[in-house]
């Protein structure tokens, strides 16, 4: 829009009126429409109202019901113009009418149907008003926002938020107290000066602590310094229903798009240490059972994020630089959840977290391992408590009696340590090891992806793992063993009966998304007890599951005699086992096997005559490969494993090698009925 001055003679006096932009604001939802052009046409200069549609009400055009308006001259097309980034020039969306000009609602606007459902973006609600008043005062002298709705609306917020003067209309006694009301929460709550404000009113002969205004040209003439050029932008999408905004989350303009409590500021640190103490107090007196039942029940902690969320947006004296969405995440992750650890714990790329300090948490993320300086606990006490939440669940406590403790959190393996000055292990400070597992397994094509295998093995094991080959998995703590075991099932018919069989739950088939279709997995896990008569071990549990018909049998790992010798006569009697041990080579695998067994030359005997598979996976500088895929054919001396290695991963070339076909296996699979193009590809 341009412009158009006429030349002025040299005698003329001219009286520079500064640029001003006012709010017409009615608390009570009163139309303020006919004040806005009383003011438009008393200003006496270039004027322009801009009527915000939060209501949906076209209630300028009705002033004036002969007027012709412009479909595309509205309002609601600037709005939606503006979010999708199709702005035009300013005259594309303005109505002249006699004085002033307008950018109106569509008075053809359907009431079912306002112009805000059509905002995909609370944001685009909320830049509106400062920058129209940025752009507008380029042209105009007047800038009127004509407001219908209340503070929750973004529109009609951030419009009081930009203006140079805001009027607060009431139109009868009975709007008085509310309009009086809300002047004063504008002003201590929202940190609008006093000077920016007007009370204006048809109504006289009222007294209230503030002056009221009764005439147009005393609201034009009131003498008020122009605020700072400046434009709102929010950085970060907003929780609120579209269209809705809690006005106390916008008290300021800085927003921390990342929740972080390692970003906060020093003072909204403190302020939300205060806060979170007050909301378990709060919890604790008023929803003491829910708040109990929030660590291992989901549908109890949603009730309590509410609680959390709907008592913080209740304390006015609790002020933030960060947006207080922010703070509410902040505490609801501390007091329902695990707090700094929830967002690493979330992160599918990282695969375990060890907690050495309030300080020091080092991560292993794709494999690699980094000091993660984010994660920061406020001291002792607070890694305390995490560590209490993490036990309540399984009903232990860390104490002198129990000073380190393995279990099972939410599916993820935990270790913990007491302190030394507690009468625990650990010379400084408590400790707390994390190992995640994956929400589903590897599929074939992710692993050969990665270099965990090529596609040559994973050929091989669809064709083999069909016929029931009794296989261990060795590596080294932290190569991936555990999520080599649970990709077996992959290469399995759907219905055959799988028992897995752990000391704490890391496996869970039932809950990978891979399994879902496979109705015969049963899960069993070791029951712990003083009392030798009631306690319910790895060996004792495959001796259960004999009787319970399987085809495989799945235990997560392998570490005392008992278990190695339950678990080789299961396999002596024609069932698969599949399990993994700690070795650092294939050969040490078998044995380790061996020496658990009984470590002379008939568990040696046992070893070779019913181990089909023996695995060796290792990290390989942060990749999990698999190393060497072999065939034990026998000990010598009852001591010495002849292997058979299948296939090996070559580190000079990059890549895994087949070097040899099965020899023992072949027996088994002509026994299984594998077929004649199977036995003939990998067997002698």
């Amino acid at each position: 829009m341009k412009m158009l001055l006429g030349r002025k003679k040299k005698a003329d006096v001219i009286v520079e009126r500064p640029k001003r932009t006012f709010a017409i604001y009615s608390p009570y939802g009163v139309d303020v429409s006919s004040i806005s052009v009383e003011l438009a046409q008393a200003a006496g200069d270039k004027s322009v109202i801009v009527e915000f549609p939060c209501l949906g009400i076209p209630r300028l055009s009705t002033i004036y019901p002969d007027y012709h308006f412009n479909d595309e001259k509205t309002m609601d097309k600037l709005l939606l113009d503006f979010e999708r980034n199709e702005m035009k020039p300013f005259d594309h969306y303005v109505q002249k009418f006699d004085g002033f000009d307008a950018i109106c609602i569509d008075p053809k606007v359907s009431p079912d149907l306002p112009t805000i459902l059509k905002v995909n973006h609370t944001r685009s609600m909320l830049e509106l008003p400062g920058h129209l008043r940025e752009t507008l005062l380029q042209y105009y002298q007047t800038l009127i926002y004509s407001l219908q709705g209340q503070l929750v609306n973004p529109m009609t917020f951030y419009s009081l938020r930009t203006a140079d003067v805001i009027v607060v209309y009431f139109d009868k006694l009975t709007e008085m107290t509310w309009a009086l009301l809300t002047y004063q929460k504008l002003m201590e709550d929202y940190s609008v000066s006093q000077d920016r404000m007007l009370l204006y009113s048809p109504v006289k002969n009222i007294t209230l602590p503030v002056p009221v205004m009764h005439s147009i040209k005393d609201v034009v003439q009131h003498h008020i310094e122009a605020l700072a050029s400046h434009t709102i932008t929010t950085k970060k999408e907003y929780t609120e229903h579209r269209g809705l905004i809690n006005p106390v989350e916008h008290k300021t303009n800085k927003v921390v798009s990342v929740i972080d409590q390692a970003q906060l500021s020093a003072e909204d640190h403190e302020q939300r240490k205060k806060l979170t103490t007050k909301v378990r107090i709060m919890l604790r007196d008023k929803h003491h059972d829910e708040f109990v039942q929030s660590i291992y029940n989901e549908t109890a902690r949603q009730k309590v994020r509410y609680y959390i969320a709907d008592f913080i947006k209740e304390q006015k004296d609790a002020t933030f630089q960060t947006s207080l969405d922010n703070v509410i995440a902040l505490i609801q992750t501390e007091i329902t959840e695990m707090g700094v650890l929830e967002k690493p714990l979330k992160n599918n790329a990282i695969s375990s977290l060890e907690i050495n300090s309030p300080t020091e948490t080092i991560v292993e993320e794709n494999g690699v391992p980094r000091h993660d300086k984010s994660i920061q606990f406020q001291d002792v006490e607070h890694i305390y408590s995490i560590i209490s939440k993490m036990l309540l669940p399984i009903g232990k406590t860390l104490s002198a009696n129990e000073p380190v403790i393995d279990a099972n959190y939410r599916g993820f393996r935990i270790c913990v340590t007491l302190e030394r000055s507690r009468g625990g292990v650990s010379a400084n400070t408590p400790t707390i090891s994390i190992r995640k597992f994956p929400p589903d397994v590897y599929s074939d094509e992710a692993c050969i992806e990665y270099g965990n295998m090529n596609k040559e093995i994973v050929e091989f094991f669809h064709d083999i793992y069909p016929c029931n080959p009794t296989t261990i998995i060795c590596g080294g703590t932290n190569s991936g063993k555990t999520s080599q075991l649970i990709r077996i099932p992959l290469y399995l018919p759907e219905i055959t009966k799988m028992i897995t069989i752990e000391d704490s739950e890391e496996m869970m088939l039932k809950m990978k998304k891979a399994y879902q279709d496979y109705p015969n997995i049963v899960a069993m896990i070791v029951k712990d007890h003083e009392n030798e008569r009631k306690r319910y071990d790895i060996g004792k549990l495959v001796k259960t599951t004999l009787r319970q018909n399987p085809d495989w049998i799945m235990i997560g790992e392998i570490r005392d005699s008992f278990a190695a010798i339950q678990a080789l006569e299961a396999a002596n009697t024609g069932h698969a086992i599949a399990t993994t041990i700690h070795a650092n080579s294939a050969e040490m695998g078998a044995v380790r096997l061996m020496q658990l067994a009984g470590n002379n030359e008939i568990a040696a005997s046992q070893v070779s005559s019913t181990v089909d598979l023996i695995i060796y996976q290792a990290n390989d500088h942060g990749k999990r490969r698999i190393i060497e895929i072999s065939e034990i054919i026998s000990f010598e001396d009852g001591k010495i494993p002849k292997m058979n290695p299948i296939f090996v991963y070559d580190p000079i070339k990059g890549e895994h090698v087949w070097k040899n076909k099965l020899m023992k296996m072949k027996e088994k699979l002509i026994q299984q009925r594998a077929p004649q193009e199977v036995v003939e590809r990998w067997c002698v």
